[in-house]
């Protein structure tokens, strides 16, 4: 003969088969509503599930990536003027670093001039 656990033989005594486990695992009744005096029990954690929740988007968008909304033509060929939305990734500058170089010495020689030039 089989054990309740062979789930031939179902035993009227087992924590697996008793008739009061196999209500509760196959209801989906919802959650008893708090009562007002319970208060006190239930807001501490509700108080930590919150303080939770908003230090890990904190994080997130301070150590990892970030949404944000373009606005004005500095990026003009690649994006819209109004209305983009942008990742910003925050994660690897702060892995890698920012790697320094003449690209913005050439960008700023070439401003000038083209100023020095319209000037004229």
């Amino acid at each position: 003969m089989l054990s309740c656990r062979g789930r031939q033989l179902l035993c009227k005594q087992c924590r697996w088969h008793a008739p009061s486990m196999a209500a509760r695992s196959l209801s989906f009744a919802a959650a008893p509503e708090p009562e007002d005096d319970d208060w006190h029990e239930w807001l501490p954690s509700m108080f930590v599930r919150l303080l939770s929740a908003f230090g890990m988007a904190h994080v997130l968008t301070e150590y990892g990536a970030d949404l944000t909304l373009c606005s004005g033509p500095s990026m003009l060929p690649t994006l819209f003027p109004e209305g983009e939305i942008i990742l910003v990734d925050r994660l690897t500058p702060r892995l890698y670093g920012i790697q320094g170089g003449c690209v913005g010495r050439e960008r700023v020689k070439l401003a000038r001039q083209r100023q020095e030039e319209f000037e004229d």
